[in-house]
């Protein structure tokens, strides 16, 4: 997952992330700690006439911001937290202290990898047909 820090300028990041080449972009703070998703292009059209601030000015279009979770997240808690908070996408961080962001789920992608699983034992158990 691409990260970018608090006190980069917005003109940077504009440079460094041009529409469309990703949706999201993690924001951290000094620390490299998740602290929200920027949407690329909403970053790109909304703030079109302050260039000389930086990304921690842009806390109010920070999305996805207690929307994180750690890599061993079992299924039945990723599905419930997909379910809880009303989201399609949810961020992996390393750890519940550092919280420095890996990448990211979405609630698609996790219930294909669950469906295949179960088709994957069904195989096993019944044989392929």
């Amino acid at each position: 997952m691409q990260t970018v820090a608090t006190n980069t300028p917005l003109s940077e990041f504009r440079f460094r992330f041009p529409i469309g080449s990703t949706k999201y972009v993690s924001a951290t703070d000094e620390q490299g700690a998740y602290i929200g998703l920027l949407d690329v292009a909403a970053v790109h059209s909304e703030n079109a006439t302050n260039i000389e601030c930086v990304i921690g000015d842009l806390k109010a279009d920070l999305i996805h911001t207690s929307n994180w979770i750690t890599a061993p997240t079992r299924f039945d808690q990723l599905v419930q937290l997909f379910e809880n908070q009303e989201t399609e996408l949810l961020v992996v961080v390393d750890d519940e202290v550092r919280k420095r962001p890996v990448g990211y789920i979405t609630e698609a992608f996790a219930l294909r990898r669950y469906r295949q699983e179960l088709e994957s034992r069904q195989r096993e158990i019944f044989g392929s047909s």
